[in-house]
């Protein structure tokens, strides 16, 4: 995208990460009349491994209030799943109804990246943080971009960039953080379960995993431990060959790799807060993806509070970290009971009780789509 300014100095906010939770922040920023960067490490548009579900009505809400509806162009066929079927083995299969949009996460994140834009701020992709360091009136941001080494200075940072965050490597560089594995292969043609809905099995005490159709596509995401999603790859493979026919020698037309963050009990114990000074973590790099990995809400309603407390800072004085701190409550609060659901639903798992499970599962999904919880 653009080329960054040779005398460019200092602005008042740099966001980044050109996700849904960056786009948010700059765009929210800009809005308010802040000079706002937003830098991107990859090439825009860029892809996300990612079912590309905005599930449940708070992550709806959250959409349409930060940036508007979805145009249907942005979002891929069938446009809109009418729910989600859950599956664990041993027990019929249990749907929750509900109008659910889906896309590719490159399309999506892009149109809002276009809206942050079209606000007022200035996008840099392929533009990769070094490091970005406090200082007595601001923050230096060190940043590699078309073969050299730059730095610009900032009012305020809000690191949006993702699991593995260089911002926030670089401002909380002790902390330690478990992931969790996700594989994703994409396949021509379609897979023999109801295109219009959004399909996850729960193997008890292993892991999830999923088939959803997107145009004349189907793909399969598998999320496992650290260490265990080759052996998670080849069970899921196995279950849809035995259960659906499924040629577990078939080739993906493609196939990418993520790892997802668990930093969720240092955010409930406190012993990790995502801010710090005028640094403020928002999304993946905060660690706020829902247990049940819907992530797109939490992204974007951090961005929009952190964006809320730079501005409110910048105007009224006093620290932002420690406004969105108190703001940021809230999606914690929402970890923390969607935790306790998932504990409760899964605790008779170590008896085999799969009937038990499946309705645990049940309501841990269907209380994290309808339940409005922020």
């Amino acid at each position: 995208m653009k080329s960054i300014e040779n005398n460019k100095k200092r602005v008042d906010v740099v966001v980044v990460g050109a996700g849904p939770g960056g786009s948010a922040a700059a765009k929210k920023c800009a809005e308010a009349g802040l000079e706002t960067v937003l830098f991107e490490a990859r090439k825009l548009p860029r892809d996300k491994v990612c079912s590309g579900l905005i599930v449940g009505s708070a992550a709806q809400r959250i959409v349409r209030e930060a940036f508007g509806e979805i145009p249907k162009e942005v979002l891929a066929d069938p446009y809109y799943y009418n729910g989600v079927m859950i599956y664990v083995p041993g027990t019929k299969p249990r749907s929750i109804k509900n109008r659910i949009p889906v896309g590719w996460r490159r399309d999506i994140d892009f149109w809002m990246t276009q809206k942050a834009v079209d606000a007022g701020a200035k996008v840099y992709d392929e533009c990769r943080i070094k490091n970005v360091k406090i200082t007595k009136d601001g923050v230096n941001v060190s940043f590699s971009r078309d073969g050299g080494e730059s730095s610009i200075a900032t009012s305020y940072v809000v690191g949006a960039d993702g699991v593995r965050s260089a911002v926030r490597r670089s401002t909380f560089p002790t902390l330690k953080v478990s992931y969790q594995e996700e594989i994703r292969e994409c396949y021509e043609g379609s897979f023999p379960l109801d295109r219009m809905y959004f399909h996850a099995f729960y193997i008890p005490g292993k892991s999830w995993f999923d088939i959803n159709h997107k145009g004349p596509h189907f793909c399969l995401e598998v999320s496992a431990k650290p260490g265990e999603l080759k052996d998670r790859h080849k069970q899921a493979k196995d279950i849809l060959s035995q259960e659906y026919g499924f040629n577990t020698k078939t080739k993906p037309l493609w196939k990418d790799s993520c790892m997802e963050p668990r930093v969720h009990e240092q955010l409930i114990d406190g012993s990790f807060k995502p801010a710090k000074d005028r640094i403020l973590l928002i999304g993946d790099a905060a660690g706020f993806q829902l247990p049940n990995s819907e992530g797109i809400g939490t992204a974007i309603l951090s961005g929009i509070m952190a964006a809320e407390s730079i501005i409110d800072a910048s105007k009224k004085g006093g620290e932002a970290a420690e406004r969105y701190l108190h703001k940021s409550v809230a999606i914690i609060n929402a970890i923390d009971s969607q935790l306790v659901m998932a504990k409760n639903s899964r605790y008779k798992e170590t008896n085999w009780d799969l009937e038990e499970v499946a309705k645990g599962i049940h309501s841990l999904m269907k209380y994290a789509m309808f339940e409005d919880t922020f």
